[in-house]
């Protein structure tokens, strides 16, 4: 596969919470909390 992609750190880490948190439908400020970004440096992770 050619466009093989990885997740970085912090992707990593809001889906590995969410995943904790058995939460497959969240709300962005709810990210936000996760990542610790500001608004729009989290709605650009999503």
């Amino acid at each position: 596969m050619e466009n093989e992609k990885t997740l970085g750190k912090i992707s990593a880490k809001l889906i590995r919470k969410l995943y904790d948190e058995n939460r497959p439908i969240f709300e962005i400020n709810h990210a936000q909390r996760i990542v610790g970004k500001y608004y729009n440096a989290t709605r650009e992770l999503l």
